[in-house]
């Protein structure tokens, strides 16, 4: 980079400013177009992070998990002695 440290409008030197990219050619043609109106409001903020907040896509399912496990669990509140476990 050379000791001058002036600089375009875009933040480049002035070398740098003078080189074109494969990326400035391909779209030279668009570059310097202004940005296209919206036609519609931006969406609240608020509203926004719904969108990405998440879901249960399978709606019930961790319940009927659960119920299935209270259904099969062992009660660990009964103490066994050797002669449950003999056949």
């Amino acid at each position: 980079m050379s000791s001058d440290s002036t600089q375009t409008a875009e933040g480049h030197t002035p070398e740098r400013a003078m080189q074109q990219t494969a990326a400035d050619r391909k779209y030279a043609d668009i570059i310097d177009l202004p940005r296209p109106e919206m036609h519609h409001q931006r969406m609240d903020p608020l509203n926004r992070a719904k969108i990405f907040a998440p879901f249960d896509a399978l709606r019930g399912f961790d319940e009927e998990i659960d119920e299935v496990d209270r259904q099969n669990s062992v009660d660990s509140s009964e103490e066994y002695t050797d002669e449950d476990f003999s056949t």
